[in-house]
């Protein structure tokens, strides 16, 4: 996919295994294994310019717990009652 972090101009290209997409407090984030930095990162799909699908299969590693990301990230993020 085509990518832009928040703050940057620029678009980087990244590879990502596809984990969960969520509506969270009004807003949506995909969690996606990124292939370039060997690690589940939170994505915000209104800053992906575009997606192109590869022959790759998709395989869910077994350390990824969508409980335990909402706990540990959007807890700090918003407090103890917003997930």
């Amino acid at each position: 996919m085509t990518y832009r972090k928040p703050g940057k101009r620029e678009t980087e290209t990244r590879m990502v295994d596809p984990y969960h997409l969520a509506n969270i407090n009004g807003e949506w984030y995909l969690f996606a294994y990124d292939h370039g930095r060997k690690d589940i990162r939170t994505f915000a799909p209104v800053r992906i310019q575009s997606v192109k699908p590869t022959a790759k299969r998709l395989s869910v590693r077994e350390k990824f717990s969508l409980e335990k990301r909402l706990r540990d990230q959007f807890r700090r993020a918003c407090g103890r009652g917003c997930v």
